[in-house]
């Protein structure tokens, strides 16, 4: 099958300084402190545009993907050269055809330059024509009493996948300068329009930091529970979008969908306005039941999730999937569920109409009370019965601050539904032995069978703990999974894993921690007991993003590291090494708020391609991932100072051979409105990706070309 890479987005370059932008892959020209993050409350950085390229790398089975920094947090604490960032999510779905943002982007290859006019050399600048693809992007920062919301939306030219369009927009902030505070923010959920959905709340807000002429949120009462919608395609691009009890200043990219609620609810989700033809926000609060925008800004309360399961409860916070799995419905919704009101040992599943609406019955997905098996590196799982056990990842804060969601929510190449998530071994906010159980079932016959797709076992004394193999390219186990108290010494202490997120192949990506092997092997030296750190070896004790590749014949999963902890990259527009020296997974006493669970990972294929056809390895699988890491710049100058910025990373594929170039928009057909774009793109026009003969000119020469591979990219 041919690829579905090229498209009608020439770039022409222009000589210039661009628009104030905030830099993300960039240092200062200073080597040091302040750096080069912006200011989240200066107006002319509320919507600011860049370029940012991936920098290609292999994971460990030899898989190409790139990885850049594209969004960094804001300018806080002058100790410090960015906040920190809690919360993030990359939107599930991918538009194609779409309008490039910006007119402008900022675009550089050198170190110092960017876009901080105090602290960089000025950039040039780039106009993207015709349209491309775009996702979405969205994050909640912090640093004193600052309490910021940030996204991006994120346009691809097919043409060349490797190079993002950025536009990095302030969604919200809960002052007006830093020290200020109206209103705390936590959780994240945005879809690929740029509707980024958070709950605020007054929670720790002093009357003596209010931004003038502001009250604290839920002042008015009767409660101060909130969620909101920032529609980031229609951010003013010199107004603050103050959130305070007067809902959010930029009153027309702002609804306030639930407002001083005295109900208390979670993070929320949404349904993508792609999906539904409009946004709508997907909920949950604490009486069991699920909060859904039955109509524009009205929002609705139910149980009707919770059907057929008794004296059912619900814990943690919405999956959302594009996913079609019942019948006459546009959307999956996947939340963790208590079937006898204990331990929490169920995935409950519906399908939902453009209304969300509930669409015929749920199924409701219970783990096994004999457990279940790793199909590929045998291990078994039975859950405890009893207390608060099972599924987890939504104790502590999570509720509140945390990402969304618990539950990985996609299907696989056959129409089967796939849906895991962590459940802990023992139990206990912060145990270190954990597993991801996946339920694969088909909605329509309600069959429901079970396998394990990660664990890692710390409860066995006398031996030292085990981990599901990590893989090479030849299928050789380089390390295993480990727990993560091996990696801190016991602080934190556990979980050990992140939640997972799916991609369109079914294979999952979460954090972990991880034991690579180096040297003797520290699993057969022999000791008594378990003990807080490893026994003398040269294993190496790190943490990284990890990829389970499905493997659908055996229903089971192979895995991959796709980067760890130490890892160094070459920026491909700072032109200076950048390493990975942070990963959240854990908090002093539960999963972090900011670590990385099912939203952070798109579930629409590189480019939107149909990727049915491609082995579940191929990269393109993967439309996007996002994690939250904090990663350092080693100027190549000799004493120059190491800056350190927490940002967004993005993982994604590189580009691939095109194989159908006239196939403009990407879908892997030639149709009409490739023609369409062929013909907006007439005449003298270098670059274009029209041209097919390289002349110059989009002409009867071009048309002939795209008209005599008319039909399927095939």
């Amino acid at each position: 099958m041919k690829l579905r890479i090229s498209m009608a987005a020439g770039l022409v370059a222009l000589a210039g300084t661009a628009a104030p932008a905030l830099a993300q892959d960039s240092i200062s020209l200073n080597q040091g402190l302040p750096g080069d993050a912006l200011d989240a409350y200066a107006a002319e950085n509320q919507v600011q545009r860049y370029v940012v390229d991936l920098t290609p790398f292999m994971a460990s089975m030899g898989t190409e993907f790139g990885i850049a920094p594209i969004v960094k947090a804001s300018l806080g604490d002058p100790a410090f050269f960015n906040h920190l960032m809690s919360a993030q999510a990359i939107s599930r779905t991918m538009l194609q055809n779409q309008p490039f943002s910006g007119a402008a982007y900022a675009v550089w290859n050198t170190p110092g330059a960017g876009v901080n006019a105090s602290e960089n050399s000025a950039p040039n600048s780039i106009t993207p024509n015709g349209v491309g693809n775009q996702f979405a992007v969205a994050f909640n920062e912090f640093g004193g009493e600052a309490q910021n919301l940030v996204g991006a939306l994120v346009n691809v030219d097919p043409v060349n996948t490797s190079r993002l369009f950025v536009s990095r927009i302030m969604a919200a902030v809960n002052g007006t300068s830093f020290g200020e505070e109206a209103s705390s923010m936590g959780g994240v959920a945005v879809d690929s329009n740029g509707n980024t959905y958070f709950r605020s709340d007054g929670f720790g807000i002093s009357v003596g930091n209010l931004p003038a002429g502001s009250s604290a949120i839920g002042a008015s009462g009767p409660g101060d529970d909130n969620v909101f919608r920032v529609k980031m395609q229609n951010r003013a691009a010199m107004m603050l979008n103050l959130i305070d009890d007067a809902g959010g200043s930029d009153i027309a990219a702002t609804d306030r969908l639930i407002a001083n609620s005295a109900d208390t609810i979670s993070v929320a989700s949404g349904i993508a306005e792609q999906i539904a033809g409009r946004p709508i926000l997907v909920g949950t609060n604490f009486n069991d039941q699920v909060l859904a925008e039955t109509m524009p800004n009205v929002v609705t309360a139910s149980a009707g999730h919770l059907s057929g399961l008794g004296n059912g409860a619900q814990r943690g916070s919405i999956a959302v999937s594009e996913s079609v799995l019942f019948p006459n419905s546009s959307g999956t919704l996947a939340l963790l569920t208590k079937p006898n009101g204990s331990e929490t040992n169920a995935m409950s599943v519906w399908g939902v109409d453009n209304n969300a609406n509930i669409v015929g019955s749920p199924l409701h997905l219970i783990y096994p009370g004999a457990g279940a098996m790793d199909n590929i590196d045998p291990f078994s799982y039975i859950m405890p019965v009893g207390g608060d056990t099972g599924f987890d990842h939504y104790h502590s804060q999570v509720a509140f601050r945390g990402g969304v969601s618990q539950i990985a929510l996609g299907s696989d190449a056959q129409g089967r539904g796939l849906a895991g998530a962590v459940a802990y071994i023992v139990g206990g906010n912060n145990d270190p032995s954990n597993v991801i159980p996946v339920a694969r079932f088909d909605a329509n016959t309600g069959a429901i069978e079970w396998a394990l797709a990660a664990w890692a076992d710390a409860t066995q004394l006398g031996e030292w703990p085990e981990g599901k193999p990590i893989r090479d390219a030849s299928g050789a186990a380089i390390g295993e999974l480990t727990t993560l108290f091996q990696v801190t010494g016991g602080s934190p202490f556990g979980p050990s894993m992140s939640s997972p997120g799916i991609d369109a192949a079914g294979n999952l990506w979460f954090l972990s921690a991880v034991q690579l092997y180096n040297g003797d092997d520290d699993d057969l030296m022999p000791f008594n007991g378990l003990e807080p750190t490893p026994p003398n070896g040269d294993d190496i004790y790190t943490s990284g993003l990890i990829r389970a590749v499905y493997d659908e014949a055996n229903f089971g999963w192979n895995l991959e590291l796709v980067f760890r902890l130490g890892d160094t990259f070459r920026g491909q527009n700072s032109d200076t090494d950048w390493t990975v020296a942070f990963l959240g997974i854990a908090d002093a006493d539960s999963i972090s708020s900011g670590s990385f669970f099912s939203h952070n990972v798109m579930e629409t294929a590189w480019n939107g391609m149909d990727t049915s056809s491609l082995s579940t390895n191929d990269p393109r699988h993967s439309g996007g991932v996002i994690v939250n890491a904090s990663i350092a710049y080693t100027p190549d100058v000799e004493g120059a100072m190491e800056e350190r910025y927490n940002a967004a990373l993005f993982v994604g594929a590189m580009n691939a051979e095109n194989a159908c170039p006239q196939d403009l928009t990407g879908d892997q057909v030639v149709n009409g409105a490739d023609l369409a774009n062929l013909l907006a793109n007439w005449g003298m026009n270098p670059g274009a990706a029209a041209d097919f003969n390289g002349d110059g000119l989009v002409n009867g020469a071009d048309l002939a070309a795209l008209l005599a591979n008319w039909g399927d990219c095939i």
